[in-house]
């Protein structure tokens, strides 16, 4: 699959360098926001790598919702958890959730049909900060707290 030059694969874990994250925002989800910047001290893997490689391992569910729960840092050892009621979660070494996935339905495990629907919604979730959430921001006179 496309995916592997954003990620490491080690047995059962995996992992990002800021280099291959980076690369995935800029090249792939169209993603500009600093945040994922390989020099930024505030780095983070973006959401939607951690959201492809979910794909790839588990096939495209007809529902599936995620639940962000923590920042992931580059070069961190990450694995899935078992899926127990259609529930799993991505968790750090000292089994820290960072993503909770839940997936129902049929699965879809064709690689040009996964790859496809990966490209199309990160590149409209890169353009989402700058093109939906500045506007409405600035609108509404608000700002996020970094």
């Amino acid at each position: 699959m496309f995916l592997k030059p954003f990620y490491t694969q080690q047995g059962s874990s995996f992992s990002f360098s800021q280099q291959q994250a980076s690369a995935f925002a800029k090249n792939v989800a169209n993603d500009y926001n600093k945040i994922h910047d390989v020099d930024n001290q505030h780095f983070c893997v973006p959401g939607d790598l951690l959201f492809a490689v979910s794909l790839a391992n588990f096939g495209l569910s007809e529902q599936i919702s995620i639940d962000f729960t923590g920042k992931v840092k580059n070069d961190v050892d990450l694995q899935f958890t078992p899926i127990v009621d259609n529930k799993c979660a991505i968790v750090n070494s000292g089994e820290q959730s960072l993503m909770q996935l839940e997936m129902q339905g049929d699965n879809v495990y064709d690689d040009n049909i996964i790859t496809t629907l990966i490209k199309e919604y990160v590149r409209f979730s890169g353009k989402n900060f700058p093109d939906v959430m500045v506007p409405l921001m600035r609108e509404q006179q608000l700002m996020f707290n970094p």
